[in-house]
């Protein structure tokens, strides 16, 4: 299914900063949570929805012969587009570029597949965090749950280990 996506450059080419290799990748997957990825060489915003939305309608397909199916209600997007001022590289605000992508669901409807903001985080993996790379949000989720620990174990009915209680 990966080398469909890639044979019809449904992907996404990087270079690396350090070492200045060349990255393809078409998605990352685990279990039934994939994250595709699209690039345009031409810098062309439109014609990078277009494609996602031709991406889109392929993924669906090759799922759809393997027995899954996509639904829109568990599907979501963004677009990051640069504007290049000299040696600054800034995030474009979405209404920039507006645009949809659309999915076939399972009863044959035409949906719409919500997009978001660049900055809004949201779980990849388990992971909460933006596509820009801020992880300030998985921080604060992360610190919640540690403070939920600690709370559980002082309320506990079982004795302290050690006359220790569990600070924060």
């Amino acid at each position: 299914m990966i080398e469909s996506m890639k044979s019809r450059d449904m992907h996404a080419q990087f270079i690396s900063v350090l070492s200045g290799v060349l990255v393809t990748l078409a998605l990352l997957a685990f279990v039934d949570d994939t994250e595709l990825f699209l690039t345009d060489v031409h810098d062309d915003p439109n014609a990078l929805i277009t494609r996602a939305n031709e991406a889109i309608k392929l993924w669906r397909e090759l799922l759809y012969v393997t027995g899954g199916v996509m639904r829109s209600n568990k599907c979501a997007w963004t677009l990051i587009t640069f504007n290049n001022t000299g040696s600054n590289a800034k995030i474009q605000n979405m209404d920039t570029y507006p645009g949809d992508i659309f999915l076939l669901d399972e009863n044959g409807t035409m949906e719409k597949v919500y997009r978001y903001d660049q900055h809004h985080p949201r779980e990849y993996l388990g992971i909460r965090q933006t596509v820009t790379g801020k992880d300030n949000a998985q921080l604060q989720t992360m610190q919640e749950a540690i403070v939920k620990w600690n709370k559980n174990i002082n309320l506990s009915r079982l004795p302290p280990i050690l006359n220790h209680k569990a600070v924060l």
